[in-house]
């Protein structure tokens, strides 16, 4: 798994991570450039980017300036959005080209529709749809579909930015939008969670044993409640332990 990061405006490429050191080139904003590590010299956070020919270069950690890209896997049974291509040389900003339905005037140009859909549990009817018009005068829209466990890069911060969508982008050909509401898994966290909850369940079952063997639990129909209790400590307790194995293991992807 390639780890990326997507440079947000023109940012600096130093030869070394030191902010004396050569600059040796500058990226433009939407780029997509492969990084390795993050680095921390002089009380200042780099990230170690590849160049072409595997030539290595430094960034300084700025939180507006890159968006480290989430390798995510879908956990929706399937979430279809869409990507577009201009027809001319006139490039207008995204949250220009769609509208809700019915906005568009139809005597000014030529009008259609694309549905954005996730299907949470079709069983449960569990889905979110949004359609939107655009002027296909302007744009070509090319339909956009994922299935569950497909595998993207999330390349946008659409919290910070209060999008409707996510972008997206497999390197192999399928990117574009899709709803911010789609359900996907960090694919860098994933064990985390099993890891947990195993570790809760031994837990659990410890205690259990412990109480049993020290005289504190009888076998009767007070055991249900005992049960219960002990299920919502360990939910608790689970959630907690996610939430510090996934820090830590953040703090330690940024050192190696």
């Amino acid at each position: 798994m390639d780890k990326f990061l997507r440079i947000l405006k023109p940012v600096k490429v130093y030869a070394k991570h030191e902010s004396k050191s050569r600059i040796i080139k500058e990226l433009a904003p939407d780029e997509l450039i492969l990084f390795n590590r993050e680095k921390r010299r002089n009380q200042q956070n780099w990230m170690e980017i590849y160049l072409e020919k595997d030539k290595v270069g430094y960034l300084k950690k700025d939180s507006d300036t890159f968006f480290r890209c989430i390798f995510a896997s879908l956990n929706d049974e399937i979430s279809t959005g869409f990507n577009y291509e201009f027809k001319s040389k006139h490039t207008p900003e995204l949250h220009t080209l769609f509208h809700q339905r019915g906005t568009l005037n139809k005597e000014q140009c030529t009008v259609a529709t694309v549905e954005m859909k996730t299907v949470d549990d079709s069983d449960k009817k569990k889905t979110a749809q949004l359609e939107l018009e655009y002027n296909t005068d302007i744009i070509t829209v090319i339909p956009l579909i994922f299935t569950k466990e497909s595998e993207f890069y999330v390349t946008n911060d659409a919290e910070t930015n209060n999008s409707l969508f996510i972008e997206v982008d497999n390197r192999l050909g399928k990117k574009g939008y899709l709803l911010k509401t789609t359900n996907y898994t960090n694919s860098e966290d994933k064990w985390v969670t099993p890891f947990a909850i195993t570790v809760a369940i031994l837990a659990v079952i410890g205690i259990f044993i412990a109480f049993l063997a020290s005289g504190w639990i009888v076998i009767s129909g007070l055991m249900f409640i005992v049960g219960f209790g002990v299920a919502f400590v360990a939910i608790i307790a689970m959630q907690i332990l996610i939430l510090i194995l996934r820090g830590i293991f953040n703090h330690i992807r940024k050192r190696l």
